[in-house]
């Protein structure tokens, strides 16, 4: 019972922060000022069940803020969702509105016909409100399309009961290595252990040494692979087998974060969707971006959004854009406190707790990589899974795997710029 107190607790504790320090600037619903002939229906379509208690709290308060309009919200499978989109527009005419999904595929949405452009509120979508990775995640050909929601980006946390705050691996090393057991880290099992075959967990370690899609990450055309820094990262990377021997098919982020929000677990790289179960627990613990694996580049995170794109089919787009925008920005401080999910836009936390867990990971965010959005990109992020898998596995030799990657990745690009005339 205490233990189902302190989580309750700590969760009062996080919405009365974010409400305090986020609602007292929101601006009247854009909603309200929608003129309507009569009543209409807003259907929103989604994958991801996580933003399901969200959706229903904006549903409830665009209801209040305008009685003429109903939102509607259905779940559907991932498989082809955007071919559901499509069909369901086109041939059956009862398509969503607007619909939630991973930028990444933007590129795709656009050029099927299914994405609006984000003109109606465009003033509001600023690098001053969203950061940098955010702008470029919902941007495609210099045209703004989404209205990002939420965000997926991975840090380090470290329990400060039993670790100190590292800037380098090495500190990391020294503390493995002069580890002494006693009453205060009795319940520690491991002492660092991350998801080592994840994508996201683990493209900070290329620092840099890889882009796909240019820096806004729209352009299938530029693919830039830096072999000789890459070749040094990999190598450094294949060296934690050794040092932490920690076992991919055991270590996955999920484990990793209920790990440590138990207090088993001293140092651990997760996820932005994983903070909540930190945040619940009571375990005490504070943020620091991934540490770099190179002397002069800094180890530069990867990120994904997930941003409402409105239906350029919807029947009443006006009503569709005004929904789009309350999701994104007039309701998002309530993203975290529904669902647990960081919120695209940035919050204003004057917290001292805040400014050493969620404040930094945003900072990690604003500074981080985007995953690209042009079509056919997961193959560049398959090949850098593969060679993940092949270094931890001693399949290859951290130079053969990035020659590999990187013969691949060009022999990719070559095809594309035959097949369209560029070459």
């Amino acid at each position: 019972m205490k233990k189902i107190y302190r989580k309750l607790l700590a969760l009062i504790c996080i919405s009365a922060t974010l409400f305090a320090t986020s609602c007292a600037s929101r601006d009247k619903s854009s909603v309200a000022d929608i003129n309507l002939s009569g009543q209409q229906t807003i259907t929103i379509w989604y994958y991801d069940s996580k933003y399901e208690p969200y959706l229903e709290y904006v549903a409830k308060k665009i209801k209040a803020s305008n009685e003429l309009i109903d939102v509607k919200y259905e779940c559907k499978d991932k498989n082809e969702y955007l071919e559901q989109i499509y069909n369901a527009s086109v041939r059956e005419d009862k398509g969503p509105d607007l619909y939630l999904m991973n930028s990444s595929d933007t590129e795709k949405a656009v050029s099927m016909g299914i994405a609006a452009e984000n003109s109606t509120y465009a003033q509001a979508y600023t690098e001053a409100k969203y950061g940098r990775a955010a702008m470029d995640s919902m941007t495609y050909n210099s045209r703004i399309y989404g209205y990002p929601i939420s965000f997926r980006v991975p840090f380090m946390v470290y329990n400060t009961k039993v670790a100190s705050k590292p800037t380098s691996f090495d500190d990391i090393k020294n503390f493995v290595e002069n580890y002494k057991v006693n009453s205060d880290n009795e319940k520690i099992e491991t002492l660092v252990a991350w998801d080592v075959d994840s994508v996201l967990i683990n493209y900070p370690f290329t620092c840099s040494s890889i882009e796909i899609g240019g820096s806004s990450g729209d352009d299938s055309h530029s693919i830039v692979v830096d072999s000789k820094r890459l070749a040094e990262y990999m190598t450094k990377f294949h060296e934690f087998k050794g040092i932490y021997g920690m076992d991919p098919d055991k270590i996955t982020t999920d484990y990793c974060a209920k790990n440590f929000a138990e207090g088993k677990i001293a140092y651990t790289i997760i996820d932005s969707d994983h903070l909540a179960m930190l945040d619940s627990s009571g375990v005490s613990y504070e943020v620091v971006p991934v540490p770099s694996l190179s002397d002069s580049n800094e180890a530069k995170a990867l990120s994904e959004t997930t941003s409402a794109y409105v239906n350029a089919f919807s029947k009443n787009l006006s009503a569709a854009k005004a929904v789009a925008h309350a999701l994104s920005y007039e309701y998002a401080d309530q993203l975290y406190l529904s669902c647990g999910l960081m919120s695209a836009k940035k919050m204003d936390i004057n917290n001292d707790n805040y400014k050493l867990t969620h404040s930094v990971v945003y900072n990690v965010y604003e500074k981080s990589q985007p995953r690209a959005q042009f079509i056919g990109q997961n193959y560049y992020y398959s090949l850098f899974q593969i060679m993940l898998t092949k270094v931890w596995d001693d399949k290859i030799d951290s130079s053969d795997a990035v020659k590999e990657f990187s013969s691949k990745a060009y022999g990719r690009l070559s095809d594309l710029e035959s097949d369209s005339g560029l070459k």
